[in-house]
């Protein structure tokens, strides 16, 4: 049943298309000029109007003005009835808005088809309104879950500031989205030695943000020591780097992750590392110089049989080691011309006399500063470790 107002000074015809609207089982509401009309359409949920062209105090054309210029939360369909001879008034009613006509005198069967038609257009209009409604309620609670998803993902990582006997950690952690691929970790352990590792996954948004957390959840700081060592005890993260992959490949899945992992001694300031894809991270000296270090190395759980090997130098005191995700050195400025490796060595260079714990948020606010603003394209992480200098 649709809430059909008949707007028409003429009573006569006005409760015959009422008593014809009645019979189609529709319910309609009389008015006898324009301006009764639109006080109706405003006091109920009526979609459909027929009227009169010629109505005193407020015409046809004049009504239809005034509904279109309304703003209302549903779309009024309007019929309007005229004369014959009355084409000229018809073009500047569709101006107006109006939807349809009807030409005095018209049947029953004339109006059951314009009603009819009405009817169907405002049915789909009601279907097309819920559905957005379904669609924006779930998008609401895709947007909640994500947000609960992103803070979850957050309390996982280890940021801020933290000292392992000589050693500082800091980091900074940006996602492109609600939730992330990165992921970082640093702990103890055991007496004297200190485990790190930074991973970026293929991809964005949610699929990698789960491998992500997974990898998180799966490498604890006992995972790390029991796979990050060989038979004897001694630091190997690239067995760690092969058992990571033996456990991410899937023949029928292109996720990949890239990882730096290391292991270093705390009183010598050994470092034995594996990269494993990631990009290269910077080695910074107090004397201002800053070289990469690594050879790059294959993607975790892209290829099953994957060789992986080890690295090592020695981090002398006041030396830094600083890993950037990808999302450094590719972030844009509105030229489409990225930041670079060479503008982030500059960056971490010029950083030297500065405090580590205030490096990550410098090189985040460099990147923000090279974008205008924008957000960033991909997810950053910013982690820096530093062995203090000797009093």
């Amino acid at each position: 049943m649709m809430l059909i107002i008949v707007a028409d000074d003429d009573a006569l015809q006005r409760r015959y298309v009422s008593v014809v609207m009645t019979k189609l089982g529709h319910q309609a509401l009389e008015a006898s000029d324009g301006a009764e009309a639109l006080a109706l359409l405003m006091q109920t949920e009526a979609q459909i109007l027929v009227c009169d062209l010629d109505m005193p105090l407020m015409n046809g054309l004049r009504l239809t003005q005034e509904i279109r210029a309304l703003n209302l939360d549903r779309y009024v369909h309007i019929i309007m009835i005229t004369g014959s001879e009355q084409n000229e008034d018809r073009k500047h009613a569709l101006d107006a808005g109006v939807d349809d006509f009807m030409t005095k005198p018209f049947d029953a069967a004339t109006l059951r088809v314009r009603i009819g038609a009405a009817a169907r257009l405002v049915e789909h209009e009601r279907q097309m309104k819920e559905k957005t409604r379904i669609l924006h309620e779930a998008h609401e609670r895709i947007r909640t879950d994500l947000e609960a998803a992103a803070t979850a993902q957050r309390r996982m990582l280890p940021l801020g500031v933290r000292s392992i006997g000589d050693y500082g950690f800091a980091a900074a952690f940006q996602p492109s989205t609600f939730v992330s691929g990165d992921m970082f970790g640093h702990f103890t352990l055991g007496p004297g030695r200190i485990g790190f590792y930074a991973i970026d996954v293929s991809g964005h948004g949610i699929k990698a943000a789960l491998t992500s957390v997974a990898f998180g959840h799966l490498v604890t700081s006992e995972y790390f020591a029991t796979h990050a060592t060989d038979e004897d005890g001694r630091p190997d993260p690239a067995r760690l780097a092969r058992v990571l992959n033996g456990r991410f490949h899937k023949p029928d899945d292109e996720t990949y992750l890239t990882m730096f992992a290391g292991v270093l001694e705390e009183a010598s300031g050994d470092l034995v590392f594996c990269q494993a894809g990631y990009p290269m991270p910077m080695l910074a000296r107090p004397d201002r110089t800053v070289r990469l270090i690594g050879e790059g190395g294959f993607p975790i759980g892209l290829w099953e049989g994957a060789e992986y090997h080890n690295l090592s130098l020695r981090l002398q005191p006041g030396e830094r080691i600083v890993l950037c995700s990808d999302g450094a050195t590719e972030a844009e400025d509105a030229s489409g011309t990225a930041f670079g490796e060479e503008r982030l060595s500059a960056l971490i260079a010029q950083e030297t006399d500065r405090r580590t714990e205030d490096l990550p948020a410098r090189v985040a606010a460099a990147l923000a500063e090279w974008r205008d603003g924008r957000p960033l394209e991909d997810d950053l992480t910013v982690l820096a470790l530093e062995r203090r200098p000797t009093a």
